[in-house]
């Protein structure tokens, strides 16, 4: 059967390995319905013409943006605010809080992404190494939540030794209940 691609069942993040995907994850919580999208960088082309020809004479392809994936999480809790936006979360004496940090973060985490199952199979999403970039980006209202804005952009995927692995798969997975 074909797998069918829908809904998200879990967004996880963890610390990658050297040059892989972590291999402990947590679970962060379900985001906002229909939130999640993929921006995957479209090569732009440079076309080298020479005078008197119709067609070029070579086109070069070049990405020249980042794949990135986007969603947003309704309420976040303060501890997932800290480590999605960086800054700190303390819990003294009956209080929670959050409070931002003082420098701009440098946050890299992997970042995996599984669709419900459909037909036996579920689609899992990985990004190896990916920049977290996180912003309160709707305040509450009558008929809203605040959301936590996440951008994750795609980074490489470079062992210590120089080896360059993939920095995304896609995982077609047979679940069996």
């Amino acid at each position: 059967m074909k797998a069918v691609a829908i809904g998200i069942s879990k967004i996880k993040i963890g610390t990658p390995g050297n040059g892989v995907p972590a291999t402990t994850l947590t679970d962060l919580p379900q985001p906002l319905e229909s939130s999640v999208s993929f921006n995957m960088a479209e090569p732009s082309d440079t076309h080298i013409r020479v005078e008197g020809q119709k067609d070029p004479w070579a086109t070069i392809s070049r990405v020249t943006d980042s794949d990135s994936v986007e969603f947003s999480i309704p309420t976040p809790t303060n501890a997932v605010l800290a480590m999605l936006a960086g800054g700190t979360h303390e819990t003294t004496g009956g209080k929670d809080i959050y409070r931002e940090p003082t420098t701009l973060p440098d946050i890299n985490r992997t970042l995996v992404i599984e669709t419900d199952v459909y037909n036996g199979q579920k689609v899992v999403y990985t990004f190896v190494n990916a920049k977290i970039l996180a912003r309160l980006g709707q305040a509450p209202g009558a008929e809203q939540t605040e959301l936590l804005m996440v951008k994750a952009i795609k980074q490489s995927a470079v062992t210590t030794a120089g080896v360059v692995n993939p920095g995304f798969t896609r995982e077609i997975v047979k679940v069996t209940t």
